[in-house]
């Protein structure tokens, strides 16, 4: 049943996907990189990051995983999107505080380690505030190398990484623009699969920043036969449909806000690796269409941020 949903849906998604030139193919694969960053707060973050031989037209996709999951659920996802560096995409996938190797934090000359089943309010109001942070500084430190366009930044989040990622992109468009400074406003895509609206990480805060109302594409993929998932969504969507600018055409392919429900109890996870390819297709039209081609112009950051 779920494969019948998405079978239009990633129809549509490969008439958007051109193939590669014949130079982007000749290219040698780029080389997984996978190391570790230190938060404010002192957690070694670890993260694997796929680069694009784009150079300066590569889009950044941060994949975040969900609760008790890690970076690695997500790495075949990363891959498809990555294909040896000859896609338009520079892929992070990055394990949150109290999951997969980030469990150590040493601060204030205290050491901890986190645990997923253990933790606190704080540590997922740190998963933004901290976690994500260091993941923006690395991607500025790539963008001002020219090897990828901060400024088309996408997040693909996944139940509490949707929560995450939401949160996330509220604080970047909350950053205000300066004359000369762009510190903020990089989010232009956000993907979420079985978001949810009060779950150990509220987006009650989040889903009112104006940013995301009315500048963020959003897309929500989930399975509907669950009625607490379902009605999340639901909630979700009124709220950040409220302040887009224009109503998208009837009939476009991949509205600034959509949503696939489909008729399942799979959610997360799960629901990814039972949509299979097409799912992969529905992902990559969507980022191809909002973050791949429009015009978001690259600039420098080092000295901002």
């Amino acid at each position: 049943m779920l494969a019948a949903r998405l079978s239009l849906l990633a129809a549509l998604a490969l008439t958007l996907l051109a193939a590669p030139p014949a130079d982007a193919q000749r290219r040698r694969a780029a080389e997984v990189q996978n190391d570790k960053l230190t938060t404010r707060d002192g957690v070694d973050l670890h993260y694997t990051y796929y680069p694009s031989n784009a150079g300066k037209a590569a889009v950044p996709v941060v994949i975040i995983h969900d609760l008790k999951e890690t970076r690695q659920t997500y790495s075949d996802l990363a891959k498809e999107l990555w294909q040896d560096g000859n896609s338009p995409y520079a892929v992070v996938t990055v394990d949150l505080r109290g999951h997969g190797e980030s469990v150590n934090q040493t601060y204030r000359g205290r050491t901890r380690e986190i645990s997923a089943a253990k933790l606190r309010g704080d540590d997922y109001v740190a998963m933004v505030a901290r976690d994500m942070e260091a993941v923006r500084k690395f991607l500025v430190t790539e963008n001002d190398a020219g090897r990828l366009n901060l400024n088309a930044l996408s997040v693909v989040g996944v139940g509490l990484g949707a929560a995450v990622g939401m949160n996330w992109t509220a604080t970047d468009w909350a950053a205000p623009p300066l004359a000369t400074v762009k510190q903020g406003q990089d989010v232009k895509s956000l993907l979420m699969v079985s978001p949810r609206w009060k779950e150990n990480l509220p987006v009650a805060r989040a889903v009112q920043q104006p940013g995301l109302r009315k500048d963020v594409a959003v897309l929500m993929m989930y399975g509907s036969e669950n009625r607490r998932v379902n009605a999340d969504v639901e909630r979700i969507e009124k709220q950040l449909a409220r302040d887009r600018p224009t109503p998208d055409t009837p009939g476009e392919k991949f509205p600034s806000l959509m949503k696939v429900g489909v008729e399942t109890e799979l959610q997360g996870a799960k629901w990814l690796k039972q949509a299979g390819p097409k799912g992969v297709s529905l992902v990559t039209g969507y980022l191809q269409k909002h973050s791949v081609d429009p015009d978001h112009p690259w600039s420098e950051r080092r000295r901002f941020d």
